[in-house]
Parts: structure tokens; sequence; C-alpha cells
């Protein structure tokens, strides 16, 4: 039988607050932690065979094949002129440093940053003022001419000079460190 002993209104009001705070903080430390908001990252997809071949003829649609392939959206994308090796290196740095697809400017790197939902754009190298101009306003825009801007905006450790073997530059890309929340498709 329930003893119906009389509490004073400050212990009865105590008590409910109490109660009140405890359930607050053990449903608190029930939900999930989720990321921060308006941390970007891409979305990365596995290829739909285990070889992918990317046999484009040129330096422009090789790229873009690239990024089709293995990026589903990407909140910023790496540019670079074609024909200048030493700013495709530098942009494949910068792209690894950035988790981010390395475009090299042609007929359908525009297209592809659009496709990828990209809001932010790293221009490296000589890029004409035209290079950027069919993207959507709303895009933002980048500009690192040389290492040490690359290396101030991605915080990587970017070579200074461009490799005169094709094959170092490959290897030191491919040792650079992958950013360490990879999205998963």
């Amino acid at each position: 039988m329930p003893s119906s002993i009389p509490l004073p209104r400050s212990i009865r009001t105590s008590v409910s607050l109490l109660a009140v705070v405890g359930l607050a903080v053990g449903l608190g430390a029930c939900t999930t932690q989720q990321d921060a908001p308006g941390i970007l990252r891409p979305v990365t997809a596995a290829p739909d065979a285990p070889l992918t071949v990317v046999g484009q003829a040129d330096d422009s649609d090789a790229s873009v094949a690239m990024s089709g392939s293995l990026f589903r959206q990407a909140p910023v994308a790496v540019l670079a002129p074609a024909g200048d090796v030493a700013a495709q290196e530098l942009g494949a740095e910068a792209a690894v440093a950035l988790g981010a697809p390395l475009l090299v400017q042609g007929q359908g790197a525009e297209s592809e940053i659009e496709r990828l939902g990209s809001s932010g754009v790293l221009a490296v190298g000589d890029l004409g003022d035209d290079a950027t101009s069919a993207l959507p306003g709303s895009t933002t825009v980048v500009r690192a001419d040389r290492a040490a801007d690359v290396a101030r905006l991605t915080g990587a450790d970017v070579a200074d000079a461009t490799d005169r073997d094709p094959s170092a530059a490959v290897s030191r890309v491919a040792g650079l460190a992958a950013p360490d929340d990879d999205a998963s498709s």
C-alpha cells in the first residue's frame, strides 16, 4: 500500500526537476554523433568493373572520364590547363590533398564541375580568364599558380619543381596520404 505522506512542495519540485534533468541527460547520451554541419565532403563511388579503362584521346576527356567513374559529387574540384604538365602535377597534388577530382581544361571540364555539384574550384596554373566563365555564378574560383599557393590552400607538402621523369611524379602523388574521411558509396 503506497504511503501518502505529504512531502513539502520544495522537495516535490526538486525531485521533478532532477527527474527531468536525468531524462534529458540520458536521452542526450543515446543520440548518435553526426558530423558538424557545414563540412563538405566528396562522395566517391567504386568503379562499375574491377578494371576501368580510360581510353580517351586527350587529357581533358580522360580526366572527365576518370572523375565520372570515381566521384558522385565533390564540393571542390581542381582545374589545370591542358598541355601544362607542371600545372597538372601541381593540380594532382592538390586534388589528392583535398580528396577532389583533377580536371584538365577542355570541352567537358565545366559540365563535369556542374555534374559534381562543386561550389568551389581550385584553378592551378596559367588558365585563361575564360577557363571558368561557363561555370555558374555561385561557383567560387580560387587561383593558385605556384606550389607555395597550393601548399597554403591545401595544407599539403607540395613539391616545388616538376619532375623530369613522369613516373617520379606519379610515385610522389601516389605516396601522398589520402584524406582521413573517405566517403563510401
